[in-house]
């Protein structure tokens, strides 16, 4: 038992994601008990989809994601976000999945995995640079939709903390203006 976790380790760390992945699942599978919390292996694996997925991206603008991949990746991390509802982890990985099918952001699909992931690390009181990230992403979502008042609460709430943010300043003098 955890061979094929151990294997699929091995695989991850010289990107044989394919691999990465087939070991981890068929891990997953022989687990029987059922109060095992699957929550952080199935997290292992979206994190393997995605790596998949962006590897052979060379910049973070490019379109070049495999995109059944991402969807895989996706899916396990809706999974992830079933099993813990009241952790923003799954819905921020869902978030980024959602964010490079959708490049551009013209299908909204990352906005409601952000906005659920800021309320949940607002809640517990969470680390500030995600929250600024999520603030970001949904006032920059807000501002290419036309939505200025939303774009510029978002920014608000960024230089709330971070009053320097250049970003945020420049939304909310757009607004201004």
């Amino acid at each position: 038992p955890g061979i094929d976790k151990d294997i699929a380790n091995a695989y991850n760390k010289i990107g044989d994601y394919d691999n990465a992945i087939k070991y981890t699942r068929e891990n997953l599978a022989r687990i029987t008990d059922s109060t095992y919390d699957r929550s952080h292996d199935l997290f292992q694996l979206g994190l393997l989809y995605w790596k998949k997925a962006t590897a052979n991206s060379t910049d973070a603008s490019s379109s070049d994601y495999d995109l059944n991949t991402l969807k895989q990746a996706e899916n396990v991390f809706a999974e992830v976000s079933r099993l813990k509802p009241n952790s923003y982890v799954g819905y921020y990985w869902r978030a980024k999945a959602n964010a490079l099918m959708d490049p551009k952001n013209a299908r909204g699909l990352a906005k409601p995995y952000y906005k659920r992931a800021a309320e949940l690390l607002e809640k517990e009181g969470g680390d500030k640079d995600y929250l600024i990230e999520y603030y970001k992403q949904l006032s920059y979502y807000y501002y290419i939709n036309k939505e200025m008042n939303s774009s510029v609460e978002y920014a608000q709430k960024i230089l709330e903390l971070d009053p320097e943010d250049d970003f945020a300043k420049q939304m909310v003098a757009l607004k201004v203006k």
